[in-house]
């Protein structure tokens, strides 16, 4: 996967390959959910797609990124103090949305609201914990989490999406419950551009897992 550059104003665009990931898991029977993760320039640093039916679990795909950003800063990977922008086609649930705001100096832009997820969802995922409020203090007052600036066109896509692969995902999870591959590690479905960043930073968990023997 080759890094691109992206205008971070053109939001449209950042969503892009955010869809791109949403594809590439339903045609591995997955939610129609994907995201993209970008630096201060706007690199596009990697890619993830939501887990279910190969992972035996439900992770959506920006978990894995911001996993990815935690751990990347944690090794040295990633500067600190830089802020990245995650883009998802998907409003992050209340789990992934707590996932996301733990991470300093990351912007969540989403594509479509989740209301089918339940009728009392948009009123807990907006409900702001301390920490983000103090999120929201680092970005000058402005929200850490809110819907992408999108065009129509571009909106529906993301909308359409998981309104058409969502079910068919149910009822496969429904019937199939043995025989998954069993779930280890969340970066195994984080694509990145620069194919030295997961070995650099499992090289750092390695070392430090050995400094603890």
């Amino acid at each position: 996967m080759t890094a691109q550059v992206y205008d971070l104003r053109d939001e449209d665009s950042l969503m892009q390959p955010a869809l791109a990931a949403a594809a590439k898991a339903v045609s591995l029977h997955n939610y129609f959910i994907g995201g993209a993760l970008f630096d201060s320039a706007g690199h596009l640093v990697a890619q993830a797609y939501g887990a279910t039916v190969i992972a035996g679990e439900i992770f959506h795909g920006e978990t894995q990124l911001a996993v990815l950003l935690r751990a990347g800063r944690a090794s040295g990977v990633f500067p600190v103090d830089e802020w990245f922008t995650l883009v998802t086609t998907l409003q992050p649930c209340p789990q992934c949305r707590q996932i996301c705001i733990q991470q300093k100096k990351l912007l969540v832009l989403y594509g479509a609201p989740t209301p089918t997820s339940g009728a009392e969802l948009g009123d807990l995922l907006e409900t702001y914990t301390n920490t983000e409020k103090r999120r929201i203090e680092e970005n000058d007052g402005q929200p850490v989490v809110r819907p992408a600036n999108l065009s129509a066109v571009v909106r529906q896509q993301c909308v359409e999406g998981h309104r058409q692969h969502r079910n068919p995902v149910l009822r496969v999870l429904d019937e199939v419950s043995m025989g998954l591959m069993p779930f280890t590690d969340l970066l195994e479905l984080v694509e990145t551009t620069d194919p030295t960043v997961i070995p650099r930073i499992r090289a750092f968990q390695d070392k430090r897992r050995g400094e603890r023997v």
